[in-house]
């Protein structure tokens, strides 16, 4: 069985709030987000040397007694045809699964949450739900509708889930995380993750600075009313 995997972390204290999971890589994004860090599974996704399902589940298999589930991200994963079959297996072998979207195929994501294949949403809200903004931040024409789609179907689903942001003070004001925390209302979690200017998709973006992270994390008392929780990653 093919599922296309391209990155395998065995291990991970730092994926699925505070427990230990594995990692699972998907190829192909069809978003072209200039911070983004995976850029080979993004732009040249052919090049990333496939890993056989032979190797990825029987240490799945030895690490089930104490691992949380498993993540799977990407790239983009409901551009994978073979997705919903990859997390049937997961669960088949006791595995609650996390899956990580962009929130742009949500007729993918209500597939997934009717048929119970996901355990825990992860959506990236990238920019305000304002054109200009998202697309700057996507570095494509961005489905607006799709991408309110989703978020309204993750909140509703009754599935733990988070929304993630990346605060790049290139693309992000603080004004502009007010209207992110408004399109948000109401949800389990909220991750506000401070921008990294190394290994980017754009690498004009190595001359960008990130903000302190005192002042990220100043953003936290600001914005919590939103969500039930604000996570800040500094």
């Amino acid at each position: 069985m093919n599922y296309d995997i391209r990155g395998f972390v065995e291990v991970s204290f730092l994926d699925w709030a505070g427990e230990v999971c594995s990692i699972l890589f998907l190829p192909h994004c069809n978003f072209r987000c200039p911070y983004c860090h995976n850029k080979d599974l993004v732009l040249t996704p052919d090049t990333v040397p496939r890993i056989p399902e032979a190797d990825v589940f029987p240490r799945l298999r030895k690490q089930k007694k104490w691992i949380k589930g498993v993540v799977v991200t990407g790239g983009e994963p409901t551009l994978n045809p073979r997705l919903p079959e990859l997390l049937e297996a997961l669960h088949r072998y006791g595995l609650k699964v996390k899956l990580d979207s962009n929130g742009s195929r949500p007729e993918i994501l209500r597939d997934l949450i009717r048929l119970k294949l996901v355990d825990y949403m992860v959506m990236d809200v990238k920019a305000p739900l304002e054109k200009d903004k998202m697309d700057a931040v996507t570095g494509i024409d961005a489905p607006l509708e799709a991408m309110e789609e989703s978020i309204r179907l993750i909140m509703e689903s009754g599935l733990e889930h988070q929304f993630r942001t990346t605060f790049c003070p290139k693309f992000l004001t603080f004004e502009d995380l007010m209207s992110i925390g408004e399109s948000i209302r109401g949800a389990n979690v909220w991750t506000l993750q401070n921008f990294h200017n190394e290994r980017t998709l754009d690498p004009s973006l190595a001359d960008v600075e990130p903000i302190e992270a005192d002042e990220l994390e100043s953003f936290g008392p600001k914005l919590e009313h939103f969500v039930k929780k604000i996570q800040i990653i500094a």
